[in-house]
């Protein structure tokens, strides 16, 4: 039976290049960190991660705005430093990484593979929904908000 295995047909840079102020993210630092199944290829992967960081710079606009009105002109100049990253660059690498993640696998239902059975949670909506929700976390985390917000309509 076919399998799709991990080789590009074409050279393929490892950087995925932000806006300057958030990190550039690395596909191979992606694919080790969420142990992304190999049945992905690295355009995939790349198209995943350049969706999700477009979507969570958006989310992240105004924190960017007051930052940089604040003369911190990166992420890595914004919270306590833990090894060569700041704790808001691992943060928005995780809600980066999360959402691509649950993209990807939503995606993993429409590859061929052997045995229906043997992926099921990759595919399941929980799986989605718990990728999604450790994105927000950290969102919301590097936007100083708790887990849960009560509002007054």
């Amino acid at each position: 039976m076919f399998q799709d295995i991990k080789t590009l047909d074409t050279a393929m840079n490892d950087t995925v290049e932000n806006d300057g102020f958030w990190p550039n993210l690395s596909i191979t630092d992606f694919v080790k960190t969420c142990r992304i199944p190999p049945v992905y290829n690295a355009e995939q992967e790349c198209n995943m991660l350049i969706m999700a960081m477009s979507g969570v710079n958006i989310e992240l606009n105004s924190f960017k705005e007051r930052a940089i009105a604040n003369n911190q002109r990166h992420s890595s100049d914004i919270g306590m430093a833990y090894g060569t990253e700041s704790a808001t660059t691992v943060q928005y690498k995780q809600a980066v990484y999360q959402r691509a993640k649950a993209s990807l696998l939503v995606h993993f239902a429409t590859l061929s593979r052997k045995d229906e059975a043997e992926n099921l949670a990759k595919e399941s909506t929980e799986t989605n929904e718990s990728l999604m929700a450790l994105s927000q976390h950290a969102i919301r985390n590097i936007l100083g908000m708790p887990m849960a917000t009560v509002r007054l309509l």
